[in-house]
């Protein structure tokens, strides 16, 4: 009796002790062809949760173990369910040189390889092996690191070429087909029928089914029905599954509302007004968000525009927070300190993203004096140029 106390407490202490270790993920790299001193591993909070946090952007780092020759990162999967994605750091960034140096994972096996910096993991044990291919650099207009922003800061890549297995893994599905779901309108039908033959293969993919939740606003209806009829049950259910039937697959009858006499709620005076005054500015329509990431790391670049071209260009936040989000664009607008105005778009944003085909947010409509307008995204830098040249011209006429 005794005995088989001992042994009974043995096993329940035995499962006390590890429930974290057996639920963790584990990422293995195998790596030739270039060393490092260090590795770092950094989980990028999802904006859910970045959302119910209150914070703008939100890293956790993972230093990674040399053992045996190979990295060895382990993340706990109550900490994994918070990242929409993860990025290696060879070094910590210098602010002396303003340079960022990061691992990139891709295939020569694939036309299309992936190429960013920026990864998500699936499996329980992710292990790779890499050879190192070649070593690339571009600059980017800002970039969050740690907590504060980056302005043009260069970007170092080490790239490795990753051995894909037999049958691909969720990695390695993200490796090859990176924009899984975007549907070129020149070649639509080609690109249609891939997607099908790859899902078909692969009807189990949580890859697969949460790239194409991101780009089922380009397909047609029908087809995309089509594709997603051919995911297994239970990937149907997933949270991504679950996302495309809501926001793609089910009827809307949306009435489009325009500009041109609406009346929205001031997110600071708590008044309706009119959005576009009339008068001779242009004026730069920005939708936004409280939970976006991206929308948050466009702001350093909207300073710099309001600042430059304030006197001739009006920027107005179209906010499409609901509930609490509300409190929070405010708060982010008073800590920010946003000079320009912000409405909340409430029960008017279906119709105008509608109207304005607002498919993902940041999105930017310029409007011109004569009421004309087109799109524009000021993070490229092309059109950002284009920006300035208007102004500039109506700078030197007065």
């Amino acid at each position: 009796m005794k005995h088989f106390v001992f042994t009974f407490l043995l096993l329940f202490l035995s499962n006390c002790i590890s429930p974290n270790e057996k639920n963790d993920l584990t990422l293995e790299l195998h790596l030739k062809g270039k060393e490092y001193t260090s590795l770092t591993l950094y989980g990028i909070h999802s904006s859910e949760y970045t959302t119910k946090s209150n914070l703008p952007f939100s890293f956790i780092k993972f230093n990674g173990k040399l053992v045996n020759g190979n990295w060895l990162f382990t993340i706990p999967d109550s900490l994994h369910q918070q990242f929409e994605g993860y990025l290696i750091r060879t070094a910590p960034f210098d602010f002396t040189k303003n340079e960022d140096h990061t691992l990139v994972f891709s295939t020569k096996e694939s036309p299309n390889p992936k190429r960013g910096d920026i990864f998500r993991l699936y499996e329980k044990e992710t292990v790779l092996e890499g050879i190192y291919w070649k070593t690339t650099s571009d600059q980017v207009e800002a970039l969050v690191v740690e907590d504060t922003f980056a302005i043009n800061p260069t970007r170092n890549y080490d790239v490795f070429d990753i051995k894909l297995k037999k049958t691909y893994t969720d990695f390695d599905l993200q490796l090859c087909y990176p924009h899984f779901g975007a549907l070129s309108s020149s070649n639509y039908q080609e690109d249609l029928r891939m997607c099908i033959d790859i899902v078909k293969q692969y009807p189990n993919s949580k890859y697969l089914i949460q790239s194409l939740s991101q780009y089922g606003s380009n397909i047609k209806k029908k087809d995309l029905e089509f594709i997603f009829g051919n995911f297994s049950q239970p990937i149907k259910e997933s949270q991504s599954g679950q996302e495309i039937k809501k926001y793609y697959l089910t009827e809307k009858n949306i009435m489009p509302v325009a500009f041109d006499t609406l009346l929205l709620l001031n997110a600071k005076s708590n008044n309706y007004e009119r959005v576009i005054a009339k008068g001779s500015k242009y004026t730069m329509i920005v939708f936004s968000a409280s939970w976006c990431g991206p929308c948050h790391k466009q702001i350093p670049l909207l300073k710099e525009i309001y600042k430059d071209l304030g006197k001739d260009l009006n920027i107005i936040y179209i906010s499409g927070d609901e509930g609490d989000g509300i409190t929070r664009w405010k708060e982010l607008m008073e800590k920010e300190m946003i000079p320009w105005t912000s409405f909340l778009a409430g029960d008017k944003k279906e119709g105008l993203y509608q109207q304005y085909s607002v498919r993902g947010i940041p999105h930017s409509i310029l409007f011109y004096p004569e009421g004309k307008y087109e799109e524009i995204d000021v993070r490229i830098k092309g059109d950002r140029e284009k920006l300035y040249n208007l102004i500039t011209k109506i700078q030197d006429e007065i």
